[in-house]
């Protein structure tokens, strides 16, 4: 069944919750239907309406209680270049967040997203024809309120072995970090025909990440990963987990191992693997379970009131002026973007000991002008050095590998600035102060 495209004034309220390899994702209230929903807008370099009614049909063909539910494609006026997907919101964000705030694994936990990845992949390869996604990773793995986990990002996903890309489409895929998850036979020839082998391999590499609660080769390159995993044949640390008498978990160990076999029929498929995440998943109850999404909760505020304390603490002095309407903000779209919001206090440059500005006010500007700040900071290694401790020696050296600086920047947006939550936000606004004073002009300083 068609469905209608939804526009920008059919929203308000617009915020943007996280950037990937193929857009910009925001959460906005539907003015008539009075409810959240996500809209991710397309890159200019995918930005075709075709494009984003193709990743719309697939998510609806896919319709599943663990895949991310899509409402239909978003076009910002009528003939306009800006296009993208409206889907629910999942208000807890991605399972990468979990791993970027250290909460994982908290193993009831663990198993139930475990399996229910399992699920919702089995209903893509049980598709006719089969549906491979090709980019099964944490950051595409999202959770709702109650950390139920779903699958979304479908801008790769293909009917198995069509898909076919150039060695600059590939290159463009890799540089987001889906590399660390792509099988041996991918990395070593971009090219190659993907089969549901293919997400089979991510699915063991996502095991690894959400029981070690840690990035798999975290301070390795693409380059290096394409040698180590499709050379080599090594894979992700797990010494730990092989040793660790969790209920459960030594069953998952040996699926994830077999997942990651070298020779795509080597690997089970998707009817098999729910067998043991399904046996494990029963190794814990419902309390266990409860107590282990209680304990994530927990975790997750205490951290984000260590931050807001320790943003509290140490606010500098600066200047302010008064607020500003920033008619047009030039997106990741190509077209320059009229989202109709007001910017936040921008600082003058020449600097007042005697008024300050707090925190707050420099998170607020930082989040309201991720756009324009992420398409025109040019001193991206100055700034990196500036943050310091903030970004971590692997995190600094992936980013410096990255070729182009909006795509620098997009990446420490996703993950120093995410995880080390308000006191990094206000860092940044005070490295863009002394590193790029023309942007903070232009942004009304």
């Amino acid at each position: 069944m068609a469905r209608s495209v939804m526009c920008y004034e059919d929203f308000e309220d617009w915020k943007l919750i996280g950037s990937g390899t193929f857009g910009d994702v925001y959460t906005a209230w539907h003015k008539t239907l009075r409810i959240h929903r996500a809209v991710k807008i397309l890159k200019s370099s995918c930005g075709e309406l075709e494009k984003a009614l193709s990743e719309a049909e697939y998510m609806t063909l896919a319709s599943f209680e663990y895949i991310v539910r899509v409402f239909g494609p978003f076009q910002r006026l009528p003939g306009s270049t800006t296009h993208g997907i409206v889907m629910e919101f999942m208000e807890r964000g991605s399972v990468q967040t979990l791993i970027d705030k250290h909460v994982l694994p908290q193993w009831p936990l663990v198993f139930r997203m475990a399996h229910q990845v399992a699920l919702g992949m089995n209903v893509l390869h049980q598709h006719n024809p089969p549906l491979v996604h090709q980019d099964l990773k944490p950051n595409n793995v999202l959770l709702n309120a109650e950390f139920t986990a779903k699958l979304a990002d479908f801008g790769l996903c293909r009917t198995s072995a069509s898909a076919v890309y150039t060695d600059e489409e590939e290159k463009e895929k890799m540089v987001g970090g889906s590399y660390k998850y792509m099988p041996p036979e991918a990395l070593i020839n971009a090219s190659c025909k993907r089969y549901r082998s293919f997400d089979v391999y991510s699915y063991g590499i996502f095991l690894a990440a959400i029981s070690t609660g840690e990035e798999p080769y975290p301070e390795a390159c693409i380059h290096l990963v394409r040698e180590a995993v499709g050379y080599d044949n090594q894979r992700p640390s797990i010494e730990a987990l092989e040793n660790n008498n969790a209920k459960g978990l030594q069953e998952l160990v040996t699926l994830m191992k077999q997942c990651w076999q070298k020779e795509p029929n080597d690997r089970p498929d998707f009817q098999g693997i729910l067998n043991d995440t399904q046996k494990a998943y029963n190794k814990y109850t419902d309390e266990e379970i409860d107590a282990a999404i209680k304990n994530v909760k927990d975790s997750l505020s205490k951290k984000s009131q260590s931050s807001t304390s320790t943003s509290t603490s140490t606010s500098t002095s600066t200047s302010t002026s008064a607020p500003f309407s920033s008619p047009q903000q030039r997106g990741d779209f190509g077209d320059a973007v009229d989202f109709g919001m007001e910017s936040p206090l921008s600082e003058v440059m020449d600097i007042s000991p005697t008024e300050t500005i707090s925190d707050d006010v420099k998170v607020r500007f930082v989040e309201d002008n991720i756009l324009p700040i992420t398409n025109n900071v040019n001193n991206v290694t100055k700034i990196l050095k500036k943050l310091g401790d903030i970004v971590a020696p692997g995190i600094f050296r992936r980013i410096e590998a990255i070729p182009t600086s909006d795509e620098k920047i997009r990446e420490l947006f996703q993950t120093s600035l995410h995880s080390g939550g308000d006191y990094a936000k206000a860092r940044f606004y005070d490295a863009l102060k002394l590193y790029e004073q023309d942007l903070m002009k232009d942004l009304g300083a």
